[in-house]
């Protein structure tokens, strides 16, 4: 590893902050929720979809905004990281797959983020740093367009609610051949360095 490189991932292990969740959506991850926790309680949610920011929609289960533990606590984790004494800066919302990297907003698709001249700039930096080592095309955009509309989405409280100026998700790489979300063990890695390009890309251009 290079100089650089070094510098980047000492960076990443004193400064970065990892909450870590299961999606309970998606193709057959409801049913394993349910499965695992042997009673359906309550529907399988989408955590980073639900932190009480825009209007609900059928893509936003709940009887209100954020009312789940495991968005509370999501909630809860970025609040607490943005009004600490050193803040926050880069928010990352972190999915698999389809090869996007977006910003706000999800909630509408006419409303434009204020930095979001900013955001189209680190965008389409972060695509091409994640391109260069095995060529992999990201899409680039606000979220509600390039993707589809996001109710409640995380990316959205994190910018607005929580003041973090660049917040952004990436959609990775997924499987071929239809696999998808299960993604073969010879490509774990090439899909971290490319995530890892571009990050080191965002920490050397935000301003």
């Amino acid at each position: 590893m290079s100089g650089s490189g070094v510098l980047y991932t000492y960076f990443l292990i004193l400064y970065s902050y990892i909450y870590p969740y299961h999606s309970g959506t998606g193709p057959g991850s409801g049913m394993s929720v349910v499965a695992l926790l042997q009673a359906p309680v309550r529907k399988p949610i989408e955590v980073s979809k639900y932190v009480s920011y825009g209007t609900p929609s059928t893509s936003f289960i709940g009887a209100a905004a954020g009312d789940a533990p495991e968005n509370k606590g999501l909630a809860a984790f970025i609040n607490t990281k943005a009004n600490s004494a050193t803040g926050a800066k880069l928010y990352i919302d972190w999915h698999s797959y389809g090869l996007y990297f977006m910003g706000p907003y999800g909630y509408s698709c006419s409303a434009n983020a204020a930095d979001k001249a900013v955001h189209t700039t680190l965008e389409q930096g972060f695509a091409a740093a994640f391109k260069a080592p095995y060529g992999k095309t990201l899409k680039t955009g606000p979220i509600c367009s390039t993707i589809y509309q996001v109710s409640g989405g995380s990316v959205d409280y994190a910018y607005d609610v929580s003041k973090i100026k660049y917040s952004f998700t990436p959609e990775l790489r997924g499987g071929s051949s239809g696999s998808g979300f299960i993604l073969p063990p010879a490509e774990i890695l090439p899909s971290g360095i490319e995530a890892y390009e571009g990050v080191k890309y965002l920490l050397a251009n935000m301003v």
